[in-house]
């Protein structure tokens, strides 16, 4: 069997992310493992391009992702002690990505939302992407089914 060393968990604060996390510690406890927390804000300049005569609020933008993720390092650092995060901003798979490859990650636990049809379409998976593109293995921690529906895909997730 495999001693993961380095847990990568991508977070975007939602109910799916809390389930992967939970499942990282397990598994991180199993192994003594660092698990990082890794959360990519978008930056719209990186994303979108430089678009002439509009002010992105992007101080404010990685403000409000920094607090949230130090928020949630608080909340479970007392349960995990080998917590670490990180943030940055731009294309969430590509970023997640990047991390891997620049770092000692060895094992990726992260959640999926379960869209389906055009969400899906124009949306698209960070999970999905992050599994084609990762030089580690990724596990993929399904969401409540509670959020499929609020994010109005229909979908169920078993």
């Amino acid at each position: 069997m495999t001693a993961y060393k380095h847990i990568l968990v991508p977070v975007d604060f939602s109910q799916s992310a809390e389930r992967a996390l939970e499942a990282a510690m397990g598994i991180g406890k199993t192994f003594d493992a660092t698990l990082t927390l890794f959360h990519v804000y978008l930056n719209p300049i990186q994303n979108y391009g430089y678009v002439e005569g509009v002010a992105w609020p992007t101080a404010e933008i990685e403000h409000g992702a920094r607090v949230a993720l130090d928020a949630l390092v608080e909340r479970t650092k007392p349960r995990y002690p080998k917590l670490q995060s990180a943030l940055t901003g731009g294309e969430p798979w590509r970023e997640v990505v990047d991390f891997i490859e620049k770092s000692d990650t060895d094992l990726v636990v992260m959640g999926t939302h379960g869209r389906r049809g055009v969400k899906r379409l124009i949306l698209g998976s960070v999970a999905e992407k992050v599994v084609r593109m990762s030089p580690v293995p990724v596990l993929i921690v399904p969401g409540p089914r509670e959020e499929a529906s609020e994010l109005g895909t229909g979908a169920k997730v078993d």
